[in-house]
């Protein structure tokens, strides 16, 4: 969910749902996270616990330590330049079979903003442009869309949402 929406936009938000095993790191989440929304991964980030606090990408905090019940959240800042900031929230713990290693995406909706797009505020703005049939300066803002890293579509359509595309997106992270 992000956070940096208003409380009507965010009911509107971009939702995914991802599976990721619980033996996974929060390193792990934010490589599983980038790949599913088609970011690079080559921002800077961090996480911080619903109470603000900053939560270690040392390699060994796993998700299983720090999302134990269902409800509770945890903060995701991408990106500290364009600020993306997400809640990041642990909705249901499942029992897997043993063959489930990767993380894999279960449903979503919307299409990722573009990495590289100017933060949460610009994306409205590029919406509102798309959304314009003929507005001044929507050139522009298209050609800022070509050269975003996870625009795979053109146009780009910020309502589509393919599971297989981001699973592919997620098994290439699996790869990596």
């Amino acid at each position: 969910r992000n956070e940096n929406a208003s409380p009507n936009e965010r009911r509107d938000s971009l939702q995914p749902r991802i599976l990721i095993p619980g033996f996974s790191t929060l390193n792990d989440l934010a490589d599983t996270l980038c790949h599913a929304f088609g970011w690079t991964a080559e921002e800077s980030h961090c996480f911080t616990s619903e109470d603000g606090q900053p939560l270690s990408l040392d390699g060994t905090m796993r998700i299983c330590d720090m999302l134990r019940h269902a409800g509770r959240p945890m903060n995701w800042k991408y990106d500290m330049a364009d600020q993306w900031m997400h809640v990041v929230e642990l909705t249901k713990i499942r029992t897997m079979p043993y063959t489930f290693r990767h993380p894999m995406c279960a449903d979503g909706e919307r299409a990722c903003p573009p990495e590289g797009c100017g933060g949460a505020s610009s994306y409205r703005a590029l919406l509102r442009h798309l959304a314009a049939k003929s507005m001044p300066g929507r050139g522009v803002e298209l050609r800022t869309l070509r050269s975003c890293p996870n625009i795979q579509y053109h146009p780009f359509d910020p309502e589509y949402f393919s599971i297989s595309f981001a699973n592919a997106r997620l098994k290439v992270c699996q790869s990596e």
